[in-house]
């Protein structure tokens, strides 16, 4: 939770810590396993991928390298500068 024991005991009264438990015990995955989970069942439910020849898949197939730094953000797009620039931007969309 983020915190020590004894803060939790400072923070947290035993009826809140006691419905926290019993909210766990009734529904022990996070929403978001339940996305991972749920998106896994379905891949696999949705049928076999052909792997490449002489191996199998493994997590490192579907997922980036948690130490490779993300890719730089893509350029902008060249904004036009003029209002002729802008009027023949309009014409080529169609307006």
């Amino acid at each position: 939770m983020g915190c020590t024991l004894e803060e939790l005991g400072q923070r947290m009264s035993a009826q809140e810590f006691g419905l926290h438990l019993a909210l766990d015990e009734r529904e022990p995955l996070t929403p978001g396993m339940q996305v991972v989970l749920s998106t896994t069942l379905a891949a696999i439910a949705n049928g076999a991928l052909k792997t490449p020849p002489g191996r199998l898949y493994n997590a490192g197939d579907f997922m980036r390298d948690p130490w490779e730094p993300p890719a730089p953000p893509a350029p902008p797009p060249d904004d036009p500068k003029t209002v002729d620039e802008i009027m023949l931007r309009v014409r080529a969309i169609g307006g």
